[in-house]
């Protein structure tokens, strides 16, 4: 290979390579995103890339996601609950992402017949969401929470047993393993999801929450489509 055609090869390689990084960059952006939201008394949170919501502060302007990427998503209370103090809620344990006391003690709560509600504002009118919430009081009080979510469709309700003898297990007696899952919610015509919680007879219970935020396939797809055309490009201009 002469001199200057080498240099060629070099040169449309360098490009391709910093062309398919920044493919990739965005394809990493486009890629699925986790928000882990903390209902606390606390002024500290589980980790650094979790988002706190007490006393302080209800609302969440520009969340982030795990990797401390902002993510632009607001959470808005419309009715809030009460925070209760750290300590007073007994729980040991709780399944992961929520594993760590700081998510898990403590939380949201609201009285009999209450209901509380939050919104997830800005949200994109075109990926979808899973939105999985934990909740536990350590109490022999049978206890369970309605969840409901509604976003672009009829809102949907799941129940969550969140306290009670032996609930999670021998001599354990709060919730320590279960979850409310809504899978693929999609934001309303507002791109808003509205998350409400309630108990119509005793407490009920908010501790922690993770938002599952799934891209449009199309879009994914793109930004792979554009990968591959480069990649057969540079093989077009090695061969020459």
């Amino acid at each position: 290979m002469k001199p200057m055609t080498l240099y060629f090869a070099k040169s449309t390689m360098r490009t391709a390579v910093s062309i398919s990084a920044a493919f990739l960059s965005l394809a990493t952006l486009a890629s699925a995103q986790t928000i882990l939201v903390d209902f606390s008394e606390n002024s500290g949170v589980a980790s650094p890339n979790w988002n706190l919501s007490n006393t302080a502060s209800f609302n969440i302007t520009d969340m982030v996601d795990s990797n401390g990427n902002a993510t632009g998503i607001d959470l808005v209370f419309t009715a809030p609950g009460t925070p209760s103090e750290s300590g007073l809620w007994g729980v040991t344990g709780a399944p992961s992402p929520f594993d760590t006391s700081a998510a898990y003690n403590d939380g949201l709560f609201g009285g009999s017949g209450v209901i509380t509600t939050f919104e997830l504002r800005n949200l994109s009118p075109t990926d979808t969401y899973t939105l999985t919430l934990f909740a536990s009081r350590d109490t022999t009080t049978n206890r369970t929470t309605n969840y409901t979510v509604t976003g672009s469709g009829t809102g949907s309700t799941l129940s969550l047993q969140t306290s009670g003898a032996n609930v999670g297990g021998a001599g354990i007696n709060h919730n320590i393993s279960n979850v409310a899952v809504f899978s693929d919610i999609s934001a309303n015509g507002s791109n808003v999801i509205t998350v409400s919680f309630t108990n119509p007879s005793d407490f009920s219970y908010l501790n922690a929450m993770e938002i599952h935020v799934i891209p449009e396939p199309a879009s994914f797809a793109m930004i792979l489509g554009g990968i591959g055309l480069m990649l057969i490009f540079v093989r077009r201009k090695m061969r020459r």
